[in-house]
């Protein structure tokens, strides 16, 4: 709506023929008139501010009042969803990969899945700020996802859900964040070997399950099993050992490992990577630990109701001793390829 000068007020002079207070409340209006014009939006029509009309110099700190803008005068209604335009903000660039690729400058994000495969960067040199995020979304062990780029820089994504974000320097890349830790993932039934002979599980457990979270750059590891009766089941001959998940090896350069024989105690209780439990309804039971045997296995040593200590095997409480046993063994090893 237009906004008309008082007829009395012109070029700063007060109408000769009206009293001063006249010409004042004249003035009020026409404020007001011209606060509300404002406020309601009719006095600034589409396009009449655009980048071009505000050059440099055009807002200053100076021209900006201390309480021009409050968050009183910033309610929560005067910026919408409807008020910003589409493309205002604009939105990342993300794609799916499921097998080599060579990143392109246009790239935000990349969530990676179905197989083991490479992701090769865009130069460094004229990128510097760059920002990429990537995101393994399997959950396949094998499936290793290769991030590699200028200046030597190369990293993997190994777990479900590991996430890194990194910044292009303009000669390589660093890694300013990564997610790696996971909630607990079902590993499905346990795989069971032995140092000599391998036994037989029970024909029908009740529970036999292998489950695991990732810390940082180790795995949390727990076996379960428990069984009703041995029908199926049979004894093997030797210590039994116990493997980890398919895909995962443990760093033995920081866990060391043993496959020392029963005589060498002072070897296997080096290698404890964790604790064990056993019990028989008949009222025996056993507390002890697990160990080390190799890179991808573990062996469980605790004692019996005579206090005897010994590895779980054919001689120690065999699949075969009794129907009504349950177990449990729980390790936490560090894993090659696993970055913290």
């Amino acid at each position: 709506m237009p906004v008309n000068l008082p007829n009395n007020i012109v070029d700063g002079n007060a109408g000769n023929a009206a009293p001063l207070m006249e010409n004042f409340n004249e003035l009020k209006n026409f404020v007001n008139t011209l606060e509300t014009t404002i406020n309601d939006g009719t006095a600034l029509p589409d396009g009449s501010v655009t980048t071009a009309k505000l050059d440099d110099g055009a807002v200053t700190a100076i021209k900006l009042a201390s309480d021009a803008v409050t968050t009183a005068k910033m309610l929560d209604a005067n910026v919408t969803r409807a008020k910003l335009a589409a493309g205002a903000v604009g939105a990342v660039n993300y794609t799916t990969k499921t097998g080599n690729y060579t990143v392109t400058t246009s790239d935000d994000v990349i969530l990676c899945s179905g197989a083991a495969f490479t992701l090769t960067l865009f130069a460094s040199s004229g990128n510097t700020g760059r920002v990429l995020t990537i995101k393994k979304t399997d959950s396949s062990l094998t499936n290793i996802i290769t991030v590699s780029g200028d200046g030597g820089f190369s990293t993997t994504l190994n777990t479900i859900g590991e996430t890194i974000v990194i910044v292009c320097d303009g000669t390589t890349w660093q890694v300013l964040d990564r997610k790696t830790d996971t909630g607990w993932v079902d590993a499905g039934t346990m795989t069971v070997t032995a140092t000599t002979t391998n036994p037989n599980k029970a024909t029908s457990p009740d529970i036999d399950k292998v489950t695991w979270r990732r810390v940082g750059g180790s795995a949390e590891i727990i076996w379960r099993y428990k069984q009703s009766s041995t029908v199926g089941a049979s004894a093997g001959s030797g210590d039994y050992l116990y493997a980890l998940p398919t895909g995962m090896t443990v760093d033995t350069t920081l866990f060391p490992s043993s496959s020392a024989g029963p005589t060498s105690e002072s070897d296997i209780y080096a290698t404890q990577v964790g604790t064990a439990s056993l019990g028989i309804d008949s009222g025996e039971d056993g507390m002890g630990g697990a160990y080390l045997y190799d890179s991808s296995k573990v062996r469980a040593r605790t004692s019996n109701a005579f206090s005897t200590y010994g590895s779980w095997g054919s001689g120690f409480f065999a699949f075969t001793v009794a129907n009504n046993v349950g177990w449990t063994i729980r390790a936490t090893v560090p894993i090659s390829g696993w970055n913290n």
